[in-house]
């Protein structure tokens, strides 16, 4: 699993670099590793917004319906407590995640992914809902919850 985030990391890295559109299969489902790009793309954008305070590169690669109804006072604001307790952690990088299936399409053609990643202090879960518009698949909501470790 471990080779799995390595490699999902690696091919993020790649796309950002090299602004590489992300395709989806014939099913409407992208297919694992770039499922696994979206997980971590967005997780990571999500710890560097909270360290700096910046959500502004989060707010402004989501869909234009994110855009439209959040503003980035609304998403400060939900993700205050992760702040406050210094939750978050650059440890997503290279940690192991358990997704939840290999992800559905809802309504109007929304990705749907979510899972948990254990992490030293808590395990994180998310949920994430994916639009796709200009050729790539870009938020469309954003939920994170933690709780202890067992």
């Amino acid at each position: 699993m471990k080779r799995k985030t390595i490699h999902a990391l690696f091919a993020v890295i790649l796309a950002v670099l090299f602004a590489v559109p992300i395709a989806r299969a014939d099913s409407g489902l992208p297919d694992e590793t770039l499922r696994d790009m979206l997980i971590v793309n967005t997780l990571l954008r999500l710890n560097d917004a909270n360290r700096t305070g910046n959500y502004a590169i989060l707010r402004d690669l989501a869909s234009r319906q994110f855009k439209d109804e959040v503003s980035l006072s609304k998403i400060e604001e939900s993700f205050k407590s992760f702040r406050d307790l210094r939750l978050w952690r650059d440890e997503v990088s290279v940690r192991d995640f358990a997704a939840d299936e290999g992800g559905e399409i809802l309504h109007e053609g929304i990705l749907r992914l979510s899972g948990s990643f254990t992490l030293s202090r808590f395990r994180l879960n998310y949920l994430l809902r994916f639009k796709r518009e200009d050729g790539e698949w870009k938020l469309f909501s954003l939920g994170a919850t933690t709780e202890e470790n067992k």
